[in-house]
């Protein structure tokens, strides 16, 4: 029995191959290369900033000396608040020992090699992207809208220039899902097993580059296996397939040991998070507010001037003499460049006590909050910001409202791609239908959106939009899914609306 057909998501079949897609194909490139002239046209620093002082102090240290420098406990020296823990996995500092091999050790040569590599995996990203689109529809005219929302974006390639994990953890988690959609869609056992493998192995190497990321490989597979299960009854065994999603992660859990081990005699996955200043951490994760600002204040600490802490939302504070005993602690910390216990300690008690007034808003309506502001916020990408600072400020503030508005747009159509993939996904008979990579890959990658953000807004309360970098893919192809799904509904609207009034 043949999956049944409904016009408002069957549109054809569409070849990317075809002279039709070609148009397509070539506007892409075009839009990589504006992209790369702006990234490249932008001066490499000579140092590292943010977390990269730590994935090239192991970088250097491993290809100095051939093995991870032991860690040693923390010991702030004084009454400074304390240091930050060495929590991170090995993969990143291991994919930049390769770089300084190649482009030389200094942080400018690595941050220079870094940006090449990022440049490099999101172009084949937006490509895997495309490829998929251009079996959304076979229109010319929608395959080009594809290639121009998929060119254009800059969340996908927002920190290509820095040396960060983020592009990296992007790229595996697009081919990983993308090996998964085609172990849904295998035609033999044999491109079913090595599918799943494939698709575990990238999902599973990426928790080695970020921690949180051991929880996608059993989701995501399991997830995958599910769905095909749904779609054939001739399916692998449970027993062959669980072992064949199970080895990846196995090998990568036994690596984050083995590294753990190396450098800190302990039998764990991963280190253990210690903040510098965990009472301040606390306190801003008990109101709502912008990431810019929980940034400035958290990152320094207190980066956020005094006129910049004067403007925090009044509803922020229990009384105006909690906001002048804070304010005072923020300038003493910004002067001297650190905070103490004690002055850590007063950002907890306050933290403790509103935490007990209200707990709905700390355990709740502040998570809500930030999943909301983890799609919702003007952030774009840094080689736009850097280009932007050289226009005039009318035009930098235009071009920044043209790209809030295209995020707006993008997720408004994101919304309506996902519920449409689901919608097909349960419309599917039992039957294969080698036509839905697409909409497979939209609804694996739904899963991974809501994980994504569940996992940082909820059970991490935190706000900062480069964690949803690699969830960024998965809801721009969604995005044009529910585009051109929606595109053929509304012109035959217009279509009968017309022919009513003519009538």
């Amino acid at each position: 029995m043949a999956r049944p057909t409904d016009q408002f998501i069957d549109s054809g079949k569409s070849d990317p191959t075809s002279r039709g897609a070609t148009a397509a194909w070539v506007l892409l490139l075009v839009l990589l290369m504006l992209k790369a002239v702006l990234i490249f046209s932008i001066p490499v620093s000579n140092q590292y900033n943010g977390d990269a002082y730590d994935y090239g102090a192991k970088a250097s240290h491993l290809v100095t000396h051939g093995t991870f420098k032991k860690v040693t406990a923390p010991t702030p020296s004084g009454d400074i608040a304390g240091h930050y823990s060495d929590f991170r996995p090995p993969g990143f500092p291991v994919i930049i020992a390769g770089l300084m091999w190649v482009g030389g050790q200094t942080p400018g040569e690595v941050n220079a090699s870094t940006r090449v590599l990022n440049f490099t995996l999101d172009a084949v990203v937006c490509a895997i992207l495309l490829g998929l689109a251009l079996q959304i529809s076979p229109r010319r005219s929608h395959q080009l809208v594809a290639a121009a929302i998929i060119g254009l974006q800059p969340w996908t390639s927002a920190f290509v220039t820095a040396t960060y994990s983020d592009t990296v953890v992007t790229f595996l988690a697009v081919v990983g899902v993308m090996a998964l959609t085609r172990y849904i869609g295998a035609s033999s056992r044999r491109v079913e097993v090595w599918a799943m493998l494939c698709g575990s192995l990238a999902l599973s190497a990426s928790s080695l580059v970020r921690p949180e990321m051991i929880l996608f490989p059993p989701a995501m597979t399991a997830a995958a296996w599910y769905l095909r299960h749904r779609s054939s009854r001739t399916a692998c065994s449970v027993g062959l397939i669980a072992m064949v999603a199970a080895l990846p992660l196995l090998l990568a859990v036994a690596l984050n040991v083995g590294y753990r081990w190396t450098v800190e005699s302990k039998l764990a996955i991963y280190g253990e998070l210690q903040v510098q200043t965990p009472g301040l951490v606390k306190w801003v994760q008990t109101w709502t507010g912008s990431g810019k600002a929980k940034e400035d204040i958290l990152w320094g600490p207190f980066q956020i001037s005094q006129e910049e802490f004067e403007k925090l939302d009044e509803r922020i504070f229990s009384s105006r003499d909690e906001k002048k005993i804070l304010g005072e602690i923020a300038a003493r910390a910004r002067e001297r460049g650190y905070m103490t216990k004690g002055e850590d300690q007063v950002f907890d008690q306050i933290a403790e006590k509103r935490i007990k007034e209200n707990p709905l808003n700390y355990y709740l309506l502040v998570r809500l909050y930030n999943t909301g502001h983890y799609w919702i916020n003007l952030s774009s990408a840094y080689y736009l910001l850097e280009n932007q600072a050289k226009l005039p400020r009318i035009v930098s503030k235009m071009v920044s409202g043209f790209f809030f508005g295209f995020k707006v747009v993008v997720l408004f159509f994101a919304l309506l791609g996902f519920g449409l993939a689901i919608r097909q996904v349960f419309l599917i008979s039992s039957n294969k239908n080698t036509s839905t990579d697409a909409v497979f890959f939209v609804a694996l990658g739904l899963l991974f959106v809501l994980m994504r953000t569940a996992v940082f807004s909820f059970y991490a309360n935190v706000i900062e939009f480069r964690y949803m970098l690699p969830a960024w893919p998965f809801v721009v192809i969604a995005a044009v899914f529910g585009l051109h799904q929606t595109l053929p509904l509304m012109g035959r609207l217009h279509a009968s609306a017309g022919q009513s009034g003519f009538s």
